[in-house]
């Protein structure tokens, strides 16, 4: 265990320990084991960014982009900066 990226509020699911989630067939990450007891589920209010973040971080999905945490960021304060003008 150690220090979470994850700085959002978040859940473990602690009682699915014992679950092991496969990897996609022909993925590069095909060797990597994912728990589900691991896995930083959001809460609160939940955007796709948020989404996509949990399937490439917690569920070792491919990014399709290296520089992936970067556009997620670009796009989380693309909404807030509209969601601002709206009010």
């Amino acid at each position: 265990m150690g220090i979470s990226p994850v700085r959002t509020p978040h859940m473990h699911i602690p009682a699915a320990g014992s679950v092991i989630l496969p990897q996609r067939a022909g993925s590069r990450l095909v060797v990597r084991k994912t728990y589900l007891d691991d896995i930083h589920f959001p809460t609160g209010r939940i955007a796709i960014e948020d989404i996509a973040e949990l399937l490439i971080r917690e569920f070792q999905v491919d990014a399709r982009r290296d520089d992936w945490p970067a556009v997620l960021t670009m796009n989380r304060k693309i909404t807030v900066s509209e969601m601002g003008e709206s009010e």
